[in-house]
């Protein structure tokens, strides 16, 4: 008698696979398509199915001197591979390699402060971005003057006066500062040492900024501490003052 047995696995095997292959039709049909077209053809230049497709997010197109880099790789088909490397080639001729080890959908890298022009692409897992991006170092916006001038409380009767940038004064005291940078500019901000930013008027010759008459955005002095002007000029590079300056708080 000849045993069945052979002959049953075989159709149980024949009958997984078809079931698998309907399954991963049914989710991916067209990595499903191009696996099979493959597999039927091995000697074709179709490639196999690819599971990762990299790319940058928050990467700026111009980067301050001296200013941090920092931005995310993603992938657009979903987790990423174990191991990212990030290839940066210099200007000068000089490359320069980090790796990332992902933990997430998406993977934060920070470089502290290229001090050149370069070119930079990732690669991970079965993908390498085919075209770099190019990112250009250049000088940041800044400060060529400011002027300094302190009004008190009206509760003590004092007048208005200059002051230098290091500031003493009685809390309530509102600083009023006006200045110039070197380049038109977008945007003017103090930013004090607590993390708080109070923003400046720019005005419409876009070189000159001074305080906001908004009552909102006036500066008052509230404690002591320390503070910054920061710019940013109209193609988004940020440049801010390389001191911080004194508040003495009376």
């Amino acid at each position: 008698a000849v045993d069945p047995r052979p002959c049953r696995q075989a159709l149980i095997a024949g009958a997984s696979a078809v079931t698998l292959l309907l399954l991963i039709s049914l989710a991916s049909p067209s990595l499903a398509f191009a696996g099979v077209a493959r597999l039927l053809l091995p000697w074709s230049d179709r490639p196999w199915p690819q599971q990762h497709e990299l790319e940058f997010r928050g990467l700026p197109a111009k980067l301050a001197r001296g200013h941090a880099l920092a931005a995310e790789v993603v992938d657009r088909r979903g987790a990423l591979p174990h191991q990212v490397a990030l290839h940066l080639d210099y200007d000068s001729g000089e490359s320069e390699t980090l790796r990332l080890t992902p933990s997430g959908p998406a993977v934060r890298f920070q470089h502290a402060g290229p001090r050149e022009s370069f070119w930079i692409w990732a690669e991970g897992g079965d993908d390498r971005m085919p075209t770099p991006q190019r990112v250009e170092v250049v000088e940041p916006p800044a400060i060529s003057q400011v002027r300094t001038r302190l009004h008190p409380p009206e509760y003590l009767g004092l007048a208005p006066s200059t002051s230098e940038r290091s500031l003493r004064a009685v809390v309530g005291t509102r600083v009023d500062l006006a200045g110039t940078a070197d380049r038109p500019i977008a945007s003017a901000a103090v930013a004090l040492d607590d993390g708080t930013r109070i923003p400046l008027a720019v005005d419409p010759d876009q070189r000159n900024f001074r305080s906001s008459p908004r009552p909102e955005e006036q500066w008052l002095i509230a404690g002591s501490g320390a503070y910054h002007l920061e710019l940013t000029d109209l193609d988004g590079v940020v440049g801010q003052e390389p001191e911080e300056w004194s508040i003495q708080a009376l």
